[in-house]
């Protein structure tokens, strides 16, 4: 029993009272369908378990009582676990440096060798918190530390000499606060509301634009500038201006850099700090081989061995001044999993959530290296995992299915990989037996599709944005466009960075992408790039990874739109009607929303090492307060309904045409096994894709679109990822473009075109290494997906 973790009676959400029995000091996977009951057992399980346990030996305040999801758990060691859903909820403002500690490494770096320019040096010596954007000694006190200021853009607000006096800025200024000062500031300038920019004297406009101070009025711009401290346009009015006409420019005192002007103009051998900051790790650390000395040797040595693990782990592309937020899943888990390297922890219990997202199949190697070293070192790991290089190396496998949610949580094999090939209950297991099952399986399937005859190509020509080495290329239109390489080597900067801020700007609002997007200014770098070929298109979908819905009540029926036909329903019942509830009842904000949780079902306590959710006394963990629960739609309730999956849901709500049509294509995106109430804030990268991907498709039915997708297939089994790729294939056969980022090679092998970047990331990639049918490239010898495709 000493060598192994033992699970019996197992019966958290779809789990079925199953026993799970996996090997101490081992490597092991968890694997099955999307929704199967992999993460609710590794994590909502094993993983919180083994911090109840902690806490139970602990004098916290939250030591809690033991689980009812199971009988008992015996042999778990302390667990540490990294998910997508929980890492991906970063600091904004953290970075690839803040987050290893690497930018304090550099900072230590540069106050023992840094030389400072005898123009800005005050005498003093360099100290660490100088080179630190959060620190009072190291920050611009211009921008606070983000290299960024918020501006207007003055000229798009005065652009139309046409435009009415009392019709500028929305109308906002010639109504409300603002009427009475801003018609006195007319009238004493003899002009009247009705009049035109273009009818202004020069004298005229000057005031208008930046006031006088003889007059009440402050002009256009201090007042939208400083809207707090004149008070005379609201808050919502504000950010409506901002959208239109708000701008970020880089900070003129440190020119981006977040940094003081005595850290800014300190050099470490002609390099300044946030040049240092900018190359990628790889390049860092060959830099860094040139500045050693005995002096820094410690120091240089220390940041070296940090870099090294994290080149290990496929993030050599990355550099210091990265963005948290901008990373994947994947690379967030391994930056992660390099601190548990570097920590020197033994006898844990380890819990991954695919780390293999975002990885090439050459990069998918050193995971795996990585992944042994930690076993060796005397600790057990457990990886929920669908990548068959994974599955294939595991010392020990548990397949939890065979469908997902209701049809799912049954423990359908555990065991060694050679027994596993042969699990004729195996949904994942043929996949591995047969490396071509899936691509013979996709071309017996798709064998009748019409053939498209269209010679249509949407060009890019010069991209030089980031590691781009002036590349360009014409992207067949109408077909399923894969775009393929190594992590770094120009996938992201070329769709995500050059096309799509292109299209943006040659078809404006017909790019529908994220509502949240910020707002940025359009980068230098993508004026010289020329894209041909947009008369050809209707519209553009930029589906990608970011987060949906970020309010806590935020879920996937909400995301969705589907929740308002929902209240709807039940507000039109006779139980709502007796009780008086209206639509808003039904919300979990609003007047039928628990008050002590605020409609979250829960309540959340910091423990120190983390967060703990405590069920809700108040609602029993519903969200709602009692009267709303007693009212029925089909004998359901209201938080009966938003436990129900996707695919439960479909079948309640078959009748009900507004709503079906948009679970329906959840479902056929590989989201059935989502409950319709899952809060947005807690899905990974992948699943928000998809669950986009079929909001856009339940709004449009034309044809002539492009489809721009980051890495569909994440977080998806490969059963799923064949239902994805049939999809894909639908929307092209209809008359559509879809291009994929993919490191999939199964997905990769589907597609009818293939453009492949590289050689390897950062300033060693930006090529366009290879070009043409999946067939062609795997008798192309640039070309180095081509030997791994099917």
């Amino acid at each position: 029993m000493g060598n192994y973790i033992k699970a019996f009676g197992v019966k958290k959400h779809n789990l079925k009272n199953i026993d799970i029995c996996i090997p101490k000091g081992k490597l092991t996977v968890i694997t099955g369908v999307s929704g199967s009951g992999k993460s609710s057992f590794a994590f909502d399980v094993l993983y919180e378990e083994g911090k109840r346990k902690y806490l139970s030996i602990t004098e916290s305040q939250f030591s809690l009582e033991t689980s009812n999801d199971f009988e008992r758990i015996e042999g778990l060691s302390p667990t540490i676990g990294v998910e997508q859903r929980i890492i991906r909820q970063s600091n904004p403002l953290s970075t690839v440096g803040t987050k290893t500690r690497l930018t304090n490494a550099l900072a230590s770096l540069f106050s023992v060798s840094g030389v400072t320019d005898p123009e800005y040096a005050d005498g003093k010596p360099l100290s660490v918190d100088m080179f630190q954007k959060n620190s009072p000694n190291g920050m611009c006190l211009h921008c606070l530390g983000t290299g960024e200021k918020k501006v207007f853009d003055e000229e798009k607000i005065f652009e139309d000499s046409n435009a009415k006096l009392n019709a500028l800025l929305f109308g906002f200024l010639d109504r409300g606060k603002s009427q009475k000062k801003y018609r006195a500031f007319l009238e004493q300038n003899g002009l009247s509301p009705s009049q035109t920019l273009g009818e202004l004297t020069d004298e005229q406009l000057q005031k208008l634009k930046y006031g006088d101070r003889k007059e009440n009025f402050p002009g256009i711009m201090p007042l939208i500038m400083n809207a707090s401290k004149y008070n005379l346009i609201s808050q919502r009015q504000i950010e409506i201006i901002t959208d239109e006409y708000g701008k970020k420019i880089i900070c003129p005192r440190c020119n981006g850099v977040g940094l003081n002007q005595i850290a800014s103009h300190t050099r470490l051998q002609d390099r300044t700090f946030a040049e240092v900051s900018n190359m990628s790790l790889t390049e860092l650390e060959k830099f860094l081989l040139s500045v050693e000395d005995d002096k820094n040797k410690k120091i240089v040595n220390a940041i070296r061995l940090r870099i090294q693990y994290l080149v290990m782990l496929g993030l050599g592309h990355l550099s210091m001044s990265r963005p948290i937020p901008t990373l994947s899943g994947g690379e967030l888990q391994r930056l992660c999993i390099s601190a548990f390297i570097m920590s020197d922890f033994d006898s844990l219990t380890f819990i991954f959530d695919e780390p293999s997202i975002g990885l090439h199949e050459r990069e998918k190697e050193k995971l795996i290296e990585v992944l042994k070293n930690i076993v060796s070192a005397g600790n057990t790991v457990i990886v929920v995992e669908h990548d068959q290089s994974i599955i294939s190396i595991a010392d020990y496998i548990v397949e939890i299915g065979p469908g997902a949610g209701t049809e799912g949580g049954e423990l359908i094999f555990q065991g060694e990989y050679k027994d596993f090939l042969n699990c004729k209950n195996s949904v994942v297991a043929k996949y591995l037996k047969d490396r071509n099952y899936f691509i013979e399986n996709y071309k017996h399937q798709t064998k009748n599709a019409p053939t498209l005859h269209h010679e249509e190509k949407l060009s890019i020509s010069g991209a030089k944005i980031h590691n781009l080495k002036n590349v360009s290329l014409s992207i067949p239109l109408y077909k399923l466009v894969g775009i393929a390489g190594v992590s770094g080597s120009g996938k992201s900067s070329l769709i995500a960075h050059t096309l799509v801020p292109k299209l943006k700007m040659l078809i404006r609002n017909r790019v529908v992408q994220n509502e949240d997007e910020d707002i940025y200014d359009y980068p230098r770098e993508l004026d010289d790039v020329e894209i041909h070929g947009t008369e050809y298109i209707n519209k553009c979908y930029v589906i990608n990874q970011q987060p949906i819905g970020r309010t806590k009540t935020s879920n996937i029926a909400t995301y969705t739109g589907v929740f308002d036909v929902i209240r709807k329903l039940f507000a039109e019942t006779e139980d709502a009607k007796n009780f008086g509830f209206d639509m808003s009842y039904f919300s979990l904000n609003a007047e039928g929303g628990c008050p002590t949780c605020d409609g979250q079902g829960f309540l959340v306590y910091n423990v120190g090492f983390g967060n703990i959710n405590m069920i809700c006394d108040q609602c029993n963990g519903t969200g709602y307060i009692e009267e709303v629960l007693e009212v029925n739609y089909h004998n359901k309730n209201i938080a009966e309904v938003l436990e129900m999956t996707v695919k439960e849901a479909c079948g309640f709500f078959k009748d009900v045409p507004k709503i079906y049509q948009i679970l329906y294509l959840l479902d056929k995106v590989g989201m059935g096994y989502i409950k319709l109430g899952q809060k947005t804030t807690t899905i990974s990268g992948g699943e928000a894709q998809r669950i986009k991907l079929a909001k856009e498709l339940g709004k449009s039915r034309n044809k002539d679109n492009i489809y721009i997708l980051d890495e569909p297939t994440v977080g998806l089994s490969l059963k799923d990822s064949e239902h994805l790729i049939y999809l894909l294939r639908e929307i092209c056969n209809a008359g559509n473009t879809v291009i994929i980022t993919e490191h999939d090679i199964d997905v990769l092998s589907c597609c009818d075109y293939l453009f492949e970047l590289g050689p390897k990331g950062g300033n060693e990639g930006g090529y366009l290494i290879a070009e043409g049918t999946p067939k062609s490239l795997k008798e192309n010898s640039n070309s180095i997906i081509g030997g791994y495709l099917k």
